[in-house]
């Protein structure tokens, strides 16, 4: 309807809506037709923002639309038969090419109603595929798939404008980290659920790879290389950019790592309060059957369902790391324990922290002599904040990119100086030189020069803070 105000209008409107689609439900119980819920397919309305969508009997499309409209003019609402589809199936075949029977006859008619009042271009008001709902696909599996790989478009699309439009590298890389990357985080539960084989082997929590997935991490390692100058990521410079910045890292995100533990986490969290309600600070408020009945059955033997078997597969390992990181925790053992009673509290971040810990553990203990020593004092936070959270807004906080690079470099283990230089001796001690820098804190004329350059912004420091104490020289630190 195109203004925010639009949901608050409609929740007072569907309040008054509500008894009258109440009351065809129970017409439908007393003919013995309990519908999908058990209770003669009641109707759902929900509102977001502005987009509005109604789960319906097809009986109830035509005197719902009817009513909408009567009851919602002295409200100022007005429905769009331009913008009103019904989504009759995911098969790709119209309901006009099927069996007639009640529910195919009602939905034909319901689709001629609106055509008969839409004078749009194009009329047709029947969606066969799939919708978007709350930014999600929703739908047949082809649907879903060309839906998450457009999005996995438009993420490369905008990664790359972020290379070719932005010569601040600081600034492209803290929009990277905060508004492309978050961009994609709910489209992970859909990427699993399409695409996860419950036949195949069960993936390790920390590798989960599909078609939008590999998008996804060839768009971010492009970027990440290209922050740094260098044609493509070493391993260990991987790892140190995944890692959290309170660990050393320079927090960007790798989906692969975080999907598989966000799908289960957000799924436990949802059969807990299907189970045992949703516990609030004035009780536990129990969800009304319709809602809860659809995941109870989660825990039967030889369920069919694609989503709970997805859920069974993966379980056991979130279990696993459940009673590792959670010692203070009595231990859960088995999957029914983490739905009742599990700490999800933060899980899924020291899932993900853990992952990373391991990775970058790994990473250390195979790199090259001139990288693996180098990790401790790489992974000192002191080194990431610059780099990725202070406040921009105040100029002395903003990097130019030639001193961005040079700090990402050295962050990342990255080489500084190309190879014509790098091969060369130093002309002051006529050491040879290194593709990282490092000569230039052990080389006797920089140490000298960065060493009076330290002493005298002290001497300059303290002389501010304090009476004048003479000369530099005779400072005592």
């Amino acid at each position: 309807m195109g203004c925010i105000l639009a949901a608050l209008v409609i929740l007072k409107h569907v309040k008054q809506l509500q008894p009258l689609l109440d009351s065809w439900a129970i017409q439908r119980t007393r003919q013995a037709l309990p519908g999908d819920d058990g209770e003669g397919t009641k109707a759902t309305l929900q509102s977001y923002i502005d987009d509005t969508a109604t789960f319906l009997h097809p009986q109830d499309i035509i005197p719902f639309l009817q009513h909408f409209q009567l009851l919602g003019k002295p409200l100022g609402l007005h429905l769009n038969f331009a913008k009103t589809k019904i989504l009759t199936t995911t098969t790709g075949i119209s309901v006009r090419q099927m069996p007639p029977t009640p529910h195919t006859l009602a939905l034909i008619q319901a689709l001629d109603y609106i055509e008969a009042r839409d004078s749009s271009l194009f009329p047709d008001p029947e969606i066969t595929s799939g919708i978007r709902y709350l930014g999600q696909p929703i739908g047949s599996p082809n649907f879903a798939h060309t839906f998450l790989l457009k999005a996995a478009a438009s993420y490369a699309t905008a990664v790359a404008k972020l290379m070719t439009d932005l010569s601040d590298k600081h600034t492209a890389s803290l929009l990277f980290r905060s508004c492309a990357q978050p961009s994609l985080q709910h489209l992970l539960v859909s990427d699993v659920y399409y695409n996860f084989d419950p036949t195949a082997p069960t993936p390790p929590l920390h590798e989960w790879t599909s078609p939008f997935m590999d998008r996804i991490t060839t768009a971010t390692n492009a970027f990440l290389a290209y922050l740094g100058d260098s044609p493509h990521l070493p391993s260990h410079s991987h790892a140190i950019a995944i890692h959290p910045l309170k660990q050393g890292g320079l927090g960007f995100r790798d989906h692969s790592i975080a999907a598989l533990p966000a799908v289960v986490i957000s799924l436990t969290r949802s059969l807990r309060y299907a189970t045992h309600g949703i516990p609030l600070s004035s009780g536990t408020v129990i969800l009304p059957k319709p809602l809860a009945r659809p995941l109870a059955s989660w825990n039967k033997p030889h369920t069919t369902i694609p989503l709970f078997l997805l859920f069974n597969c993966l379980a056991p390992s979130v279990v696993s790391l459940h009673d590792v990181l959670r010692p203070k925790h009595t231990p859960l053992q088995t999957v029914a324990s983490l739905v009742s009673h599990g700490n999800l509290h933060s899980l899924a971040s020291s899932i993900y922290l853990h992952h990373c810990t391991a990775h970058i553990t790994t990473c250390a203990t195979t790199s090259s002599p001139s990288v693996a020593k180098c990790f401790p004092s790489i992974l000192s936070p002191l080194t990431s904040l610059p780099l990725a959270t202070y406040y921009r807004r105040h100029p002395h906080n903003r990097l130019s990119t030639a001193v961005f690079t040079v700090l990402y470099q050295r962050k990342l283990r990255l080489p500084i100086l190309p190879p014509t230089v790098a091969q060369h001796p130093c002309r002051h001690c006529h050491r040879t030189l290194d593709p990282y820098g490092d000569h230039l804190f052990v080389c006797r004329y920089s140490k000298k020069l960065f060493s009076n350059n330290i002493c005298d912004t002290l001497y300059h420091l303290c002389r501010h803070l304090a009476p004048p104490a003479g000369s530099h020289k005779h400072l005592t630190m």
